[in-house]
């Protein structure tokens, strides 16, 4: 049990400071965590929001050719901004300190877990399956 919460902590150590890292695009403060999608006659690009050089439209990355592969991956791209990403990473945080509180009241060890909080640990450390330390008995 404690090697899965200490899997999905590092894991969630990892997003945080990808995201963190990506805000900072510019080295300046503070960090433009936000980036939306521009599709014009030009091509488009993303840019960053909120940026703390309003006069200069920072562009991340480089236009795409207008083609749909460019076009699917550059929404993708700024659906998963900085912001988006600490948000989520925040979220499971809490839900993942609501387990190890529970389990803690319950003086759960490994083995001898409530299913319903099992569950919930297992949904969240499912997205990192193919990460080579993730463990085989953590299939849901």
């Amino acid at each position: 049990m404690q090697d899965l919460i200490e899997f999905l902590t590092a894991r969630l150590d990892e997003r945080q400071k990808a995201a963190e890292a990506a805000a900072k695009v510019c080295g300046c403060h503070p960090a433009a965590g936000s980036w939306s999608l521009t599709d014009d006659e030009s091509g488009g690009h993303i840019a960053t929001d909120d940026d703390p050089h309003p006069e200069e439209r920072r562009q991340l990355g480089r236009r795409w050719n207008r083609s749909y592969n460019d076009l699917f991956a550059a929404r993708h791209i700024a659906l998963n901004d900085p912001a988006a990403v600490l948000a989520d990473v925040a979220s499971k945080r809490r839900i993942l300190a609501v387990c190890v509180a529970d389990l803690e009241q319950r003086g759960a060890v490994d083995g001898d877990v409530d299913r319903p909080t099992w569950d919930v640990l297992l949904s969240l450390v499912e997205p990192y399956a193919g990460h080579p330390a993730y463990r085989l008995e953590w299939e849901a």
